[in-house]
Order: C-alpha cells, then structure tokens, then sequence
C-alpha cells in the first residue's frame, strides 16, 4: 500500500495602514512578533482534516492619541476612538500554479488582549472569516486612547479550521484543492472608529 501525502503552504504577507480624518490623531501600528505567517504547511492527513491554527501568532502594539479636544474647542469634542481593520488583497488566495486558488473564506482571524495595561478584551470583536469579495473586516473597534505598552493585540490565524458543512465550510481537504504554494496578502488598518 502506497501513502501520499498532499502538500500546501499558505503564506499571509502583512501590510500596514493608517487612517484618520482627523489631523489631531496620532497613531502608530507596529508588529511586535509574526510579521508573516508562513507556517500553515499542511503536510499530513491530520491537519487537512483538522486544520492549523496560530494561536495569538502576530501582536500588533497601538499609539493612539487624539487632541482634537484641546486646547478647549468651541464646541468641545470627545477623543475618537480606534478600530483595528483587515483587508485581503485580492478576491481569492492564489496558487503558484495557474488556476490553483482557495476561497477567501479559508481564513478565519480572532483578536484578542495582547498583554498591555489597558484590557482590549471588550473592544475585540468574534472570530470571523475574510471576504469574498474582499471588504474589510473589523477586528478591534471602539478601543480607547493609550501608548503602545497600553495597547497590545494579539490576532489568531486559522486556516481550514471551520468543518461544519455550510456556507462558511472552509475545510482545505476538498475536491477542488490542488497541491501547490498558496499566497495572501493581508493590509491591517489602524483608523478612527466608524471612518
């Protein structure tokens, strides 16, 4: 008896964006650790079944100061908020080969507290898969003020990970998946809550 064993490797490229409407926001996004996610190597039986996951694998630390209330507008403004965002960068994850693509929504991401003085907990949104077509998907939103040892996210990549049959059935061992080296590149976005 012959075992074969099918080969995929899915790397995410990170991008990094800032955007605010407001000229009196300073804003800084850095990675901390996992700038690219270039492990999900799918080389057994087990992990196509089962998926891969990469618990809390990048942690981004957020700057984030508003004065647009100061010095003491007519009328006053409350400081604005922060939202964390991602955006994939093309409607499928294609394959070295031509014509070998997965959908979008094989890639399920979760934000969480990374570890900084201010509890981010309550700010981060559920797990969610990326979007076909490509729109943004908010991760973090309505996080307050604070420097980057305040705010700290850690984000969660799974790939293959969701097996309940449906419309978000992402498995990767699938009829329609070929062996090749699958690439995605994915553009986080620090902005001001509902630009």
């Amino acid at each position: 008896m012959q075992k074969a064993i099918i080969f995929n490797v899915i790397f995410l490229i990170f991008f990094l964006n800032i955007q605010a409407q407001n000229t009196n926001i300073t804003a800084r996004l850095t990675i901390y650790k996992g700038g690219n996610a270039d492990v999900f190597y799918f080389n057994s039986m087990n992990k196509y079944k089962t998926g891969i996951t990469l618990d809390d694998y990048t942690r981004f630390a957020i700057y984030w100061r508003d004065d647009s209330g100061l010095p003491d507008p007519d009328p006053p403004s409350a400081p604005h908020n922060w939202e964390l965002r991602v955006l994939a960068s093309a409607n499928q994850i294609n394959g070295d080969l031509a014509g070998n693509t997965l959908p979008l929504e094989t890639v399920r991401l979760l934000a969480q507290d990374g570890g900084g003085t201010t509890p981010l907990g309550p700010f981060c949104q559920p797990e969610d898969h990326l979007q076909t077509p490509p729109a943004e998907l908010v991760l973090v939103t309505g996080a307050p003020q604070g420097d980057s040892n305040a705010n700290r996210i850690d984000i969660t990549y799974k790939v293959g990970t969701f097996l309940v049959p449906g419309p978000d059935y992402n498995r990767i061992l699938g009829t329609n998946n070929t062996p090749d080296h699958y690439t995605i590149d994915l553009i986080f976005t620090l902005t001001e809550e509902n630009f």
